[in-house]
């Protein structure tokens, strides 16, 4: 499950009050499967100190990972105060939030971070608490405090880029963007964050190389749908864009986006009876999103 996923996941007994489930010897294969496939979803660094724990914790671990958040908070509450380390922490933050504490959970992850400083989880999570919380600034601080004590660099970079990217200081953005990138940071949203900052200063051969290294929405056409909405900005390889954009309609027939970037390619390469009539039918399309509809409606009003 994605840190965004565990922060924010509802939980399946929020609001009961019942006793944790022993779990019989007849299980224990199971909940070692189950640990084992949860660790997997955690920094190689943690993975050991976590199977170093108790029994006690790491059934809360698996109760929180399956929904079950009373539960495991009952677990954790009975652990010993030898046992309130990072990872218990962390742990009880990703709980706090789940329940709407957010103050208590902002606590909790500062709590971890004062244990281990290099707990990137923790600090990812903090940053999102308090941007929740519109305290941008205390998440800038946290980030730029990290980034002087030589903490990860490209981690830091990529929370610095996104938080001045929501302050709108955009070219501060730009800037962390591209150090967390040469940094190795391999975040797709940072990347095209990245792109779209620098498409925007009309840099656009430095963009179509970030939008090239994105892997994700890659379609039959070799290139991915980012790369593809740039071409078609820029009225180049329209063939290519036509393909993909095509083959995104196939994987995704419910989201008009693509049918209204077929229609806005096929009006680009001058088809424009074909691009006029499946332009029409998207703005039809109770799906279309108020952006993209008052996009097509540009793209009409162009044609016009």
């Amino acid at each position: 499950m994605g840190l965004l996923n565990r922060l924010f996941y509802k939980s399946k007994n929020l609001g009961t009050s019942q006793a944790p489930a022993a779990i019989s010897g007849n299980d224990q294969p199971d909940f070692d499967s189950q640990l084992e496939l949860i660790l997997t979803s955690y920094p190689p660094e943690l993975v050991e100190s976590y199977r170093k724990k108790s029994h006690k914790f790491l059934q809360a671990l698996v109760l929180s990972h399956q929904g079950e958040d009373r539960q495991a908070l009952e677990l954790l509450g009975k652990l010993a105060a030898s046992e309130q380390d990072d990872l218990f922490d962390y742990e009880l933050g990703i709980l706090m939030t789940r329940h709407g504490h957010t103050e208590k959970a902002c606590r909790a992850m500062r709590s971890c971070l004062k244990h281990n400083p290099d707990h990137l989880l923790a600090a990812e999570s903090l940053v999102i608490l308090l941007v929740g919380l519109e305290k941008t600034d205390q998440a800038l601080e946290l980030a730029l405090k990290m980034l002087l004590e030589d903490r990860d660099a490209a981690f830091c970079h990529a929370q610095l880029a996104t938080l001045y990217h929501i302050k709108q200081d955009d070219d501060l953005a730009l800037n962390h963007c591209l150090q967390a990138i040469d940094a190795g940071h391999n975040d797709p949203n940072i990347t095209l964050l990245g792109a779209t900052l620098l498409e925007r200063n009309n840099k656009l051969q430095q963009a179509e190389a970030l939008y090239t290294k994105i892997t994700d929405n890659v379609c039959d056409s070799g290139i991915n749908l980012y790369l593809a909405e740039f071409f078609l900005r820029q009225k180049r390889e329209l063939q290519q864009v036509l393909t993909t954009f095509n083959a995104a309609c196939r994987q995704e027939p419910d989201n008009p986006r693509w049918q209204l970037r077929v229609a806005q390619t096929y009006l680009a390469n001058g088809a424009r009876r074909k691009g006029l009539k499946l332009l029409r039918t998207v703005m039809n399309d109770q799906h279309l999103s108020d952006v993209l509809r008052e996009e097509a409606q540009t793209s009409l009003s162009q044609q016009s």
